[in-house]
């Protein structure tokens, strides 16, 4: 489950960015209520966020005049280069790739600003009113079938501020290119060595109707196309965690589902639910993990994962050192990311 930020931390980052860029001619920050009707949050809130960059002395208030940045931040601070970051619609901000994204970022020297779009009005020309003040922009999740999306990644790329997409389409942007068909490749293979015909696929969009699920989790039927010699999908081949719990009811769901793949962000709620339901793994049932998890949750064994964290990492860097480092902006951006499986104990081999 992706988990959102606090508002006071979204209003605190954004704050902090203008403290980085103000001149020294406007040092002025924006007052409480354009704070407020920007975020759309209550003084409280913003007031929480100022409080602590003027403990920490990077902002001063001045009593009737407003808040300002602190003359000694203003003396100390890098002229260090800023990278945005923007999650899918812009309301989640964390996720297993913005803790690679932050690590790449402070690795090279530069700094980050996680952004946000969200319902209120004018919230995208205030979007673009920040990221002028940014080097580079990175939007991790987008589609270029959301219209939404599409329109806003337009008029930023018109900025002209290097702009990088990670996106499971092709776009026009400088792209890396999340390959379903590559991962897909990798999980098939390593299920069918182990003599796994059928697997379960555990998610939190499990609720969406079958084709939108088929959509926003395009490894699902590029999986079983490869299984599945007639190519068809069954459909009580996708749950959540909470579908799961009521399945389980009949023992007879293992027998037809022995392996089953999800995110590291929801292992410890799997685990939670067979453990209800005396399933043991790899004994009753096998468990293939997106991106490492940690042999803690698995009583000491080491869990069997595919990851693209390397790879994402490399392509990253490649991104950054080539448009931002070199200033670099001829030509378009494109690489494809690699996904590897490693392989655990928590698959059992139904062959031997």
């Amino acid at each position: 489950m992706e988990n959102p930020l606090p508002e006071y931390i979204k209003v605190r980052t954004f704050v902090y960015n203008l403290a980085l860029k103000a001149s020294d001619d406007n040092p002025k920050l924006p007052s409480e209520n354009e704070l407020c009707k920007l975020f759309g949050v209550s003084r409280i809130t913003v007031r929480t966020a100022l409080q602590a960059l003027v403990k920490s002395r990077i902002l001063l208030a001045k009593k009737g005049m407003g808040t300002f940045v602190h003359p000694d931040f203003m003396r100390n601070r890098l002229n260090s280069q800023c990278i945005g970051y923007l999650r899918y619609n812009g309301n989640l901000a964390v996720s297993h790739f913005s803790g690679l994204f932050a690590d790449v970022i402070e690795m090279l020297g530069l700094k980050y600003e996680l952004l946000f779009r969200s319902d209120m009005p004018n919230s995208d020309a205030s979007l673009l009113e920040t990221i002028r003040t940014l080097s580079g922009i990175v939007w991790d999740g987008y589609s270029p079938e959301e219209s939404s999306y599409s329109e806003i990644a337009g008029k930023i790329a018109e900025t002209g501020i290097p702009f990088l997409v990670l996106s499971r389409e092709q776009t026009s942007f400088d792209t890396i290119l999340l390959d379903a068909e590559q991962e897909a490749d990798a999980v098939a293979e390593y299920a069918r060595k182990n003599g796994h015909e059928h697997i379960l696929f555990l998610s939190d969009l499990g609720t969406l109707p079958y084709q939108k699920f088929l959509v926003a989790n395009p490894t699902y039927p590029a999986v079983y196309r490869r299984l599945c010699k007639d190519g068809k999908i069954p459909r009580d081949s996708y749950c959540t965690p909470v579908q799961l719990n009521s399945r389980l009811a009949n023992r007879n769901f293992l027998k037809k589902y022995t392996l089953i793949y999800t995110r590291r962000t929801i292992i410890r709620e799997l685990l939670e639910i067979l453990h209800r339901h005396n399933i043991r793994i790899p004994e009753d049932l096998s468990c293939l993990v997106f991106e490492e998890s940690t042999p803690l949750l698995f009583n000491g064994s080491s869990p069997s994962f595919v990851s693209c964290r390397e790879s994402m990492k490399e392509h990253l860097l490649h991104w950054l050192q080539r448009r931002i480092l070199q200033g670099d902006r001829s030509g378009r951006f494109l690489e494809k990311r690699v996904v590897r499986l490693y392989p655990g104990e928590s698959i059992r081999n139904r062959l031997q």
